[in-house]
């Protein structure tokens, strides 16, 4: 697999032992997601379980339910704050844990 990268990194002009630019990228992107989810799992105040990270070309995505607006808030700052990332896209949604509990009452 290598020798593949090196031949494709060959003949886009990049000289050998460059890795084509959207390996590069998807590794940075994995790279941002992995610093995002230690950042959010290591601050206290924040559910980082609860919390679900998407990178795409430098731009996270945050999904998934936290407890109140200020966890929502903490966890945006938090990312804005890591290393390559380009924008953040905070889809998070606040439930209580009463609304929780009448959500699941009502499913049975």
């Amino acid at each position: 697999m290598r020798t593949e990268i090196l031949d494709h990194g060959n003949r886009a002009g990049r000289g050998a032992g460059r890795y084509p630019r959207r390996l590069r990228a998807t590794t940075q992107d994995a790279w941002i997601t992995t610093k995002t989810k230690l950042a959010l799992l290591s601050t206290e105040g924040v559910s980082g379980t609860a919390i679900h990270v998407d990178t795409v070309l430098g731009r996270v995505t945050l999904h998934g339910k936290v407890r109140s607006a200020e966890e929502k808030t903490k966890a945006e700052t938090i990312t804005q704050k890591i290393d390559g990332v380009q924008e953040v896209r905070n889809l998070l949604q606040i439930f209580s844990a009463q609304r929780e509990k009448a959500r699941q009452v009502s499913r049975r």
